[in-house]
């Protein structure tokens, strides 16, 4: 049975749960913020990854990824909505998850593209470490885009918004 995506989704579960499970006086910038930071710093763990590294490696940076993107993707529906009126809720809950399932499919085309990119351009591109080399390459990108996501949180939501629910 493969468990490849074993930590990865043991963190989405957590984080997604967790968010729930803070403190009212936790503000949505804060906890998106953080979620949008676990998420950089997993997916850093991540472009370390040579042919020989072992699988602990792998499981401890999927958890951190998965605890971070459950955080961040739990906390933008209730950013997203909290201002909706209850009549548009259903519409606005839609267009959320719309844009979340659209968002994540090109963003892990784009990824892969530039990991064939990378990997196609090696010296010798059928090699394990001509593989890494182009994961890796898409895992600093993805820590970039989640530094920056991290960073426009930082900056465009109010600390004083509603609480976390």
């Amino acid at each position: 049975m493969p468990v490849g995506g074993v930590g990865e989704t043991a963190g989405i579960l957590a984080g997604a749960l967790g968010t729930g499970r803070l403190p009212v006086r936790v503000t949505p910038r804060a906890v998106l913020t953080t979620g949008l930071a676990l998420g950089a710093l997993g997916m850093s763990g991540l472009a370390t990854v040579e042919p020989r590294t072992g699988y602990a490696v792998l499981l401890i940076a999927q958890l951190v990824v998965g605890l971070g993107v459950g955080t961040a993707l739990t906390t933008i529906v209730v950013v997203t909505l909290q201002d909706v009126l209850p009549d548009d809720s259903g519409v606005a809950s839609a267009l959320t998850n719309a844009t979340q399932q659209i968002g994540g499919a090109v963003g892990i085309s784009i990824l892969n593209a530039l990991a064939l990119a990378v990997t196609g351009a090696a010296a010798d591109p059928r090699s394990a470490s001509a593989l890494t080399g182009g994961y890796s390459a898409a895992f600093l990108t993805g820590v970039g885009l989640l530094a920056a996501a991290a960073l426009i949180a930082l900056v465009t939501l109010r600390s004083s918004d509603t609480q976390q629910r």
